[in-house]
Parts: C-alpha cells; structure tokens; sequence
C-alpha cells in the first residue's frame, strides 16, 4: 500500500510518536498549525470518514476527545473529500499547550 499513514504506522517512515495503543497511533504533525498539533489515525486503513464503520467513527471520536482533555483550549477536526491531503482518517488535534502536571 502507498499511504503515507500506513507508512508510519508500519514504522516504514519516522515520526514523531506521541501515543500508540492497539487501534490508534498519534503523532506530531509535521506542518503544525498551533503549538500541539497531533494526528490521531486508525491502525486499520479507512479511506475516509464516508468509508469508515459507525463503530470506529465513534472509537476515534471518543479517544481523541479523551486525548484532547490533557490539552489546553484544544478542538479537533477532520477533513474530509478534497480537503483530505492522506486517504487516511485522520484527526487533527489543534491545541496551544497541554495542561500541567500532565505527563509527555
């Protein structure tokens, strides 16, 4: 497979891993919009939210809102058709700094 998350996940391509469990792997962005910038990707290659199962669009929703609460004024987003540069969910985690006594 040619996708670049794939790619990371496999650790075929380096990145910067921020957390990994059984279903997601998060790591830096490498064009950050904010100071913390993360994506948040399914292990399992989903195209796209359209293509993605309730299941699992509930599960990232979840995770990332969790993730998001260890951030400081965080939001998260998802592309979606054009606007998706990787055919590959992805969550953006957009945040300026995460909250004290949090650990990295």
């Amino acid at each position: 497979m040619n996708c670049l998350f794939c790619k990371i996940i496999s650790k075929e391509i380096k990145a910067e891993i921020v957390l990994e469990t059984s279903d997601f792997l998060v790591f830096k962005d490498v064009n950050p919009q904010k100071p913390v910038h993360l994506l948040i990707v399914p292990k399992d290659h989903v195209a796209s939210l359209k293509e993605a199962n309730p299941d699992l669009i509930k599960d990232i929703m979840i995770f990332s809102r969790n993730l998001g609460e260890d951030y400081v004024g965080y939001r998260i987003m998802i592309n979606a058709g054009k606007e998706q540069e990787v055919d590959h969910l992805h969550i953006h985690l957009l945040a300026e700094k995460r909250k004290r006594g949090v650990e990295e």
